[in-house]
């Protein structure tokens, strides 16, 4: 279902996820206007194990504070590779660079 969206934004100049917020606005007027009790099929209804459609409009879960060693050396490297701008050739460059100063 989030693909339909991302198709369907660019069309009409908004976000997917404003896109899929205006749908569940407008789900939501229908029911209130039809005065009808929520229904089984409501998308926005999930049972735990089912998958979600919109997971990017949730927040952000904060990690946890007791990390396991393994964890935190991931979570140092995943740190330190997003932090890597800088490519292999500019890297190797900078290196010859420096040799040839000293």
């Amino acid at each position: 279902m989030p693909t339909q969206w991302r198709t369907i934004a660019p069309i009409i100049g908004r976000t997917a996820a404003q896109c899929l917020e205006h749908y569940e606005f407008l789900l939501d007027k229908a029911a209130q206007r039809d005065n009808e009790e929520e229904t089984a099929d409501d998308p926005r209804k999930l049972k735990p194990g089912e998958i979600d459609p919109n997971p990017e409009t949730k927040p952000a879960r904060p990690d946890p504070i007791d990390m396991d060693e393994d964890e935190l050396e991931m979570l140092s490297e995943a740190r330190a590779r997003l932090a890597n701008t800088q490519g292999k050739k500019a890297k190797r460059k900078a290196r010859e660079k420096q040799l040839e100063e000293a």
